[in-house]
């Protein structure tokens, strides 16, 4: 089965916060998250009204693409004069070309592109390419150029260009006096944010039979029951309950188990640690916008993903197991998410080449295992990894372009395998492959050793819509359904839905403990 797919000509437009990092810890969790809401609620505003498509966001970065360039530039240009209402300045980029449709996502080396040109971009500033200011020369727009550059993991010379002005209005000068920019961001964090979902809406008499029955609950139990809200991490027990959440990571991008502790990463470009035995916990910056994380071979390996404009924060980092020292190990592209480690290397997936890079932290080599392509226009799209469970160096990955799933084992050999649908996690146990196909919610469960399909859950009635993320742990499969707000037990021995836990917030992120525990990380709605 293929998704449907059609290529077509847009303009991208990326943009983020500048001194996005110095100013969430200057701010801290809570009103960071505060400025981030209120920035978005500006961004989407202006996207609409100007014929935008949101694609993705990334922490403080926005993704979107226009059918028009020249939609594209006007909200480039609003965005970055209305979010100084705020106290904060953003840089965005456009570029326009033929780009790869597939839903409701957007890929091709246009997109790349475009990320970078923001990389180009200053405080209050907005970036394009020489090809845009071409196709937008009737419209009343101020070009300024700046220069040819090159772009990195972007082929040949790029001349790109300033906006100036717009219909008649210069660009904004960024933000002066750290007062004034000081205010306006206490401004616009002093009204609390409501999260999580509305059910204070309940009639009146609802709530009081709700009262009364949850203190009859309270009365007859020895221990809680805890429900996981956005910002946490918690333990999934053997009992199939949530242990005592932890306050952590914000806005999660992903979870790893490794050296004792939990690890996230959040998109406020901070890598989280909890240690279970002590209840301690920390975090420590991140070199970009960390996407992945995974942990092996005395060291924690972080993804630096969306929104990096150059050097070695567009790769991947070694953080020390005690979360101090971060040094540069290797370059990625930007956009790099999945990681793992088997076989004594880390293992990454590249989404922009189709390939699948394993570094050796001894030697610093660096090897490439290419993907094979849907067709002779259509490359493989690795957007998942994870490790085999066997004592071969091997791992599994999923293939968004084509509904299937790759087994990878050194030295080169690539066996790929069909699963039902687009394939949006993936998880080894218990001699099996579990992969989670989120559009038609699917969970498909493989034979490891033969990769022969065994049987496929249809999940929607068991509470479980998009599901995300999976994880094998406590004598079950868990599932992490982003949209419903749930996670589900899978028992492995039937295979079949024997649970649904329920969370205040989008379950983001689950991995398996050393020993066999599950935790998930929760995100905002």
């Amino acid at each position: 089965m293929t998704n449907a797919r059609n290529t077509g000509l847009r303009a991208v437009l990326f943009t983020d916060i500048v001194n996005s990092t110095d100013l969430a810890r200057e701010m801290g969790d809570v009103r960071w998250s505060r400025l981030l809401g209120a920035q978005r609620r500006v961004i989407r505003a202006l996207l609409k009204s100007h014929g935008g498509h949101e694609v993705d966001t990334a922490g403080d970065g926005f993704f979107a693409v226009f059918d028009r360039p020249t939609d594209a530039v006007r909200c480039g240009f609003e965005c970055s004069r209305e979010v100084q209402d705020l106290g904060i300045d953003i840089r965005g980029g456009v570029h326009v070309g033929e780009v790869e449709l597939a839903g409701s996502e957007v890929h091709g080396i246009v997109v790349h592109t475009g990320a970078r040109i923001m990389g180009q971009a200053g405080a209050a500033e907005v970036v394009v390419t020489a090809t845009v200011k071409d196709l937008v020369a009737g419209a009343r727009f101020e070009m300024q150029e700046r220069g040819t550059v090159q772009l990195k993991g972007v082929p040949g010379s790029w001349t790109l260009f300033d906006v100036m002005a717009v219909d008649d209005r210069l660009r904004p000068a960024p933000i002066e006096g750290a007062t004034v920019a000081s205010e306006r961001r206490d401004r616009a964090t002093s009204m609390p944010v409501r999260t999580g979902r509305r059910r204070w809406l309940a009639p009146a008499a609802a709530v009081v039979v709700f009262l009364v029955a949850a203190g009859a609950v309270v009365a007859t139990r020895s221990d809680p029951t805890f429900i996981p809200s956005a910002g946490t991490v918690a333990e999934i027990t053997s009992d199939g309950t949530f242990a005592e959440p932890v306050q952590l990571a914000t806005i999660p991008t992903a979870i790893a188990w490794g050296a004792g502790r939990v690890w996230v990463t959040d998109q406020q470009g901070q890598i989280h640690w909890l240690d279970p035995s002590s209840g301690d916990h920390g975090a420590r910056g991140a070199a970009g916008t960390p996407t992945g994380v995974s942990v092996g071979g005395d060291a924690v390996w972080v993804t630096n993903g969306f929104g990096v404009g150059a050097g070695t924060m567009g790769g991947v980092s070694r953080v020390g197991t005690d979360g101090d020292a971060l040094d540069p190990a290797f370059e990625t592209p930007s956009g790099t998410e999945a990681i793992g480690w088997s076989a004594d290397r880390v293992w990454v997936t590249d989404t922009a080449t189709a390939e699948v890079r394993t570094y050796d932290p001894v030697t610093r080599s660096i090897e490439t295992i290419q993907l094979p392509a849907v067709s002779a226009t259509e490359p493989a799209r690795p957007e998942h990894l994870a490790p085999g469970s066997g004592d071969e160096a091997t791992v599994w990955v999923g293939d968004a372009a084509e509904n299937r799933v790759f087994r990878l084992t050194l030295p080169n050999r690539v066996d790929p395998f069909p699963v039902p649908s687009r394939v949006t996690g993936i998880a080894v146990g218990n001699g099996g492959v579990w992969v989670t196909g989120g559009d038609d919610d699917i969970v498909t469960l493989l034979d490891e050793r033969t990769g022969a399909a065994l049987t496929s859950l249809e999940v929607a009635d068991d509470g479980c819509n998009q599901p995300e993320a999976v994880a094998v742990g406590a004598g079950s499969v868990w599932v992490a359904c982003r949209a419903s707000g749930t996670v589900i037990r899978i028992d492995t021995e039937t295979p079949s839905v024997t649970g649904t836990l329920a969370v205040e917030g989008a379950p983001t992120a689950l991995a398996s403990g050393g020993d066999g525990a599950v935790w998930l990380a929760v995100g905002p709605e």
